[in-house]
């Protein structure tokens, strides 16, 4: 047991992990390569502290420190870890336009072996994770290895069995990704919450990273990776969660149900003409089956048959009475067609008349119409000049013919027109006949059809009631599945509730370390706290009654670094936070926790840990040089860029 004095106060005890000599987890190296020649940054790092500082400039007006590219740095060390990206797209476009062939080199120790790790930063594909020892002079193989192999034993050392007991959500290839998240928390998220871990802006495409992702996953690898939950815990979670998803179903079907036995109920009462009554109990449920029957067989015995028979009846006479009609209006056509023959006859044989009478006047003077000699005279000595003989006979015959004509055509489109004048007196008749079949057909096709629709609402009424008891059954059975469900839910609610009481001496642990270390680290009137319930895990801090939430999250991060130093937690000795200044915390709370941090470092025969933090804010003036400042970036010039570029 080593014992350990912070700022005077009463002792601080930590316990190495015997036999440790450096941390479980840290990063080595990390090199910046533009090409397989060209090395843009090499960057030792070690255990304990190491400082990445990118200064504001001293002007008030002008702040270059923002731009240095520390937390690309931290995406970079992240990326080196396993993390499938090192930013957003935007980004990565950036760093791949103007370094085609770049790529990210790091040394990384795990459980005293070095991973060498070369991930591509352009268009150059190919990810190698394998063991060696120097990351600049190794010869890689030809393939590239992928990453998983290296995930897989990170997953290994610091999971191991328990890696089962994270949700289902999290993929088992992607699990040690999980607790990465958590180590290496996104300057976006401010420090804001003990569970936010990734902004979704960062692309990061870690499994806990997305605004829909439930924070119940984030909890729950936080407690799988500080031992404060086991497989009852999970399993029962699990099931309480299942239970939810289903009381949310069969609820909304219960009600689904009961507006459906309301519906019928109302739809059965309204076919009995009972619209004033308001419900029907189950009870009622046979006799209301009784009535229902009773009412279809009274229905259809009103119908005897005798109204289709009048129907059939009516049918027939209006299809006479159509018939006969048309007919009548038939004929009525026909004589008008001959009528109008006739007529035109008679004027045309009277437009005859006036030629031939003319020529008979001329044929009374002696004078023949050809030659122009008297008649007399060419009867007696002949015409020795005219073509065509004149027959006076002939033409008196076609004068009388032509009137004749008339006259027979005119008597018989008179005594058509008499025909008509009678036709139209029966076709008035046969329309009146007509119409009274029809309405008399129309009228019992109407009463037929309410009688139809009085039997057909007294049978839907009789399915209604058998609909109505299948529902009333099927509701009665989903508000048993609802209360059984509930009744689940209370019972896995008091498990729980008893499964944390069971992590009550960890989450003890880590209370009582987080609140030593916030007791030596604020010198006011303090008070801070770890709790368990059913919110989640609970972490506060105050000073002088102020809320300092995000350097309560900076000391818990801290607090289970130190018990992992002692190997109380699976927390691989490794942490990184990317500014914690640009949340809330004041200037002289900051300062302690490099001293803090510093001060670990004489746990152990080496330290223990690697913490790596980054800071636009000055550090505290020892720590603004080897060996703990690893290294020390500017926006401006461009030369003390990351990447010394502007990008």
């Amino acid at each position: 047991m080593q014992q350990f004095e912070l700022f005077g106060g009463p002792a601080f005890k930590l316990h190495p992990r015997e036999g440790a000599s450096e941390p479980r987890l840290w990063v080595r190296r990390i090199v910046l390569k533009a090409d397989n020649e060209t090395i843009i940054r090499d960057i030792p790092l070690k255990p304990g502290l190491n400082v990445i500082w990118s200064p504001d400039s001293a002007g008030a007006a002008e702040r270059i420190g923002h731009g240095g590219g520390k937390t690309t740095l931290c995406r970079l060390i992240r990326y080196c870890l396993g993390e499938k990206t090192y930013g957003p797209h935007d980004q990565m476009d950036s760093v791949g336009s103007k370094f085609l062939n770049a790529r990210i080199l790091a040394e990384v120790r795990l459980d005293s072996s070095t991973w060498l790790i070369s991930r591509p930063l352009g268009a150059n594909r190919g990810d190698f994770a394998i063991l060696g020892e120097d990351v600049v002079e190794c010869s890689w193989p030809l393939e590239p290895s992928g990453m998983q192999r290296f995930r897989d034993a990170l997953t290994t050392a610091f999971l191991g069995q328990s890696s089962s007991l994270l949700p289902n959500s999290i993929p088992v290839d992607e699990r040690w990704l999980a607790v990465l998240a958590w180590l290496t928390r996104d300057q976006e998220c401010r420090f804001s919450h003990l569970l936010e871990w990734r902004s979704p802006d960062s692309g990061s495409q870690s499994p806990v990273s997305g605004r829909n992702k439930s924070q119940e996953d984030r909890l729950a690898t936080l407690r799988v990776a500080l031992g404060m939950l086991g497989p009852e815990e999970i399993s029962a979670t699990k099931r309480r969660n299942e239970i939810a998803s289903q009381l949310t179903v069969n609820r909304s079907e219960l009600a689904n149900v009961n507006w459906h036995i309301a519906r019928l109920k109302k739809g059965v009462l309204s076919r009995l003409g009972e619209k004033g009554q308001e419900d029907i109990s189950r009870l009622q449920l046979h006799e209301l089956e009784r009535r229902t029957s009773e009412h279809l067989a009274k229905v259809r015995s009103a119908d005897d048959g005798r109204l289709a028979v009048r129907l059939r009846e009516a049918s027939a006479e209006f299809e006479r009475a159509a018939t006969e009609r048309g007919r009548l209006e038939e004929t009525a056509r026909s004589l008008e067609a001959q009528v109008a023959l006739h007529e035109l006859e008679a004027k045309v044989a009277r437009s005859e008349i006036p030629e031939l009478s003319a020529q008979n006047v001329k044929a009374a003077t002696p004078i023949c119409p050809i030659c122009k000699v008297a008649i007399d005279k060419v009867r007696a000595e002949g015409c020795g000049i005219a073509l065509t003989p004149c027959d006076l006979d002939a033409l008196a015959a076609s004068l009388a013919d032509a009137k004749n004509r008339a006259e027979s055509a005119t008597a018989t489109a008179t005594a058509l027109r008499r025909q008509q004048d009678g036709l139209k007196y029966q076709i008035t008749t046969a329309m009146q006949a007509t119409d009274t079949s029809r309405n008399l057909q129309e009228r019992l096709e109407l009463e037929a059809s309410h009688r139809s629709e009085l039997v057909r609402r007294a049978e839907r009424a009789v399915d209604m009631v058998q609909d109505l008891k299948h529902e009333l059954e099927e509701a009665d059975r989903l508000d048993k599945k609802v209360r059984d469900l509930e009744k689940d839910q209370d019972d896995l609610t008091t498990s729980l509730a008893e499964y944390r009481q069971q992590s009550a001496s960890v989450v003890q642990m880590v209370s009582e370390r987080f609140s030593a270390i916030f007791s030596r680290l604020v010198k006011t009137n303090g008070r801070s706290s770890v709790r368990l319930d059913g919110n989640g895990l609970q972490v506060k801090a105050s000073a002088d009654g102020t809320a300092i939430t995000s350097f309560a999250v900076v000391l818990f991060d801290l607090a289970a670094l130190t018990l992992a130093m002692e190997g109380r937690t699976l927390h691989p000795d490794f942490l990184l936070h990317d500014s914690p200044r640009e949340a809330d915390l004041g200037r002289s709370l900051y300062s302690e926790i490099f001293r803090f941090a510093q001060s670990l470092e004489d746990v152990g025969p080496s330290p223990l840990f690697q913490y790596i933090i980054t800071t636009t804010t000055e550090p505290p003036e020892e720590f603004r040089n080897v060996p703990w400042l690893r290294l020390q970036l500017q926006g401006s010039p461009e030369e003390d860029r990351l990447f010394r570029v502007n990008l």
